[in-house]
C-alpha cells in the first residue's frame, strides 16, 4: 500500500491495521497530520521533493 507521499510508510507501520493506512485517513493518521502528506497535498511532488531536501541538509 503506497501512502499519499509515496514513501511506503504504511507497509513499514506497526500499526497500520488500526490506522487503516495514509490514503483512508487521508494524510491524518490518528487524528494528527503527516506533514508528508500535506506537503503533497499543497505543493505537489516538486514541493514534497523541496521539504525532503532542506530536511536532509538541516539534519546533518
Amino acid at each position: 500500500m503506497k501512502s499519499l507521499c509515496g514513501m511506503d510508510c504504511c507497509s513499514r507501520c506497526s500499526r497500520q491495521a488500526e490506522c487503516g493506512g495514509c490514503q483512508s485517513v487521508k494524510g491524518h493518521p490518528f487524528g494528527g497530520n503527516c506533514i508528508a502528506a500535506e506537503c503533497m497535498k499543497q505543493s505537489g511532488e516538486e514541493g514534497f521533493q523541496r521539504l525532503k531536501e532542506k530536511d536532509a541538509l538541516e539534519f546533518f
